[in-house]
């Protein structure tokens, strides 16, 4: 059997930052953005911008490599509906490894 001699022994929990947490009855006016012609007529308003989204996948793959530096992390997508997700989230890695050989 193979071992991993590069996992992590222990990563710093207390160092994490919380949760972003957005209330329910917070919403922006869908003035403020393009809305798609087939969509006009089912949304009242947008609860997170497609650019905040893009921000935070950008942060999540920024803390998982200072979580993991020096070590090799292995991905696997196993939610039916993730792999957008997941593939924005690889390539946010792969960026975040990338400029920071530089």
């Amino acid at each position: 059997m193979t071992e991993f001699k590069d996992a992590p022994t222990e990563i710093q929990f207390s160092e994490r930052r919380s949760p972003l947490y957005i209330e329910d009855s917070k919403s922006i006016a869908l003035e403020h953005f393009y809305i798609p012609a087939h969509y006009q007529e089912t949304l009242d308003s947008l609860l997170v911008p497609h650019g905040m989204i893009v921000d935070r996948v950008e942060k999540l793959a920024y803390d998982i490599t200072m979580d993991y530096t020096g070590n090799t992390i292995h991905l696997l997508c196993v939610l039916k509906g993730g792999s957008t997700f997941f593939y924005d989230l690889c390539s946010a890695l792969r960026r975040c490894h990338d400029y920071s050989r530089q």
